[in-house]
């Protein structure tokens, strides 16, 4: 029996960041089904297709930062929270390397 190893690790950075993403995105989940909203409905408010709200809940960072502020106000929160919570994620893809820039 052989076992074979996959010898192509994709670099800390990339591990990192998509670990960020998807923290920020479990957040963003935890908050909507907190104000009891669906994705939806959640995306409607927003003025995002469903898709696009899944699709950040799963780990996609908006393509567009300013889809941000919409979000943040179908969540009732304050843009300077919504602002804070990208700030921390990112923060964490910093400290995991070491405070090399992701």
């Amino acid at each position: 029996m052989s076992i074979r190893m996959n010898t192509q690790y994709e670099p800390f950075s990339v591990i990192c960041r998509r670990a960020s993403e998807e923290l920020f995105g479990s957040l963003i989940r935890e908050r909507r089904e907190d104000r009891g909203l669906t994705v939806a409905e959640a995306a409607r408010l927003a003025g995002m297709e469903y898709s696009e709200w899944a699709a950040i809940e799963d780990g996609c960072m908006p393509a567009d930062p300013d889809r941000l502020r919409p979000m943040a106000a179908s969540l009732e929160m304050s843009w300077n929270s919504m602002a804070a919570l990208v700030v921390f994620c990112h923060c964490l893809v910093g400290a995991a390397e070491g405070g090399r820039e992701a």
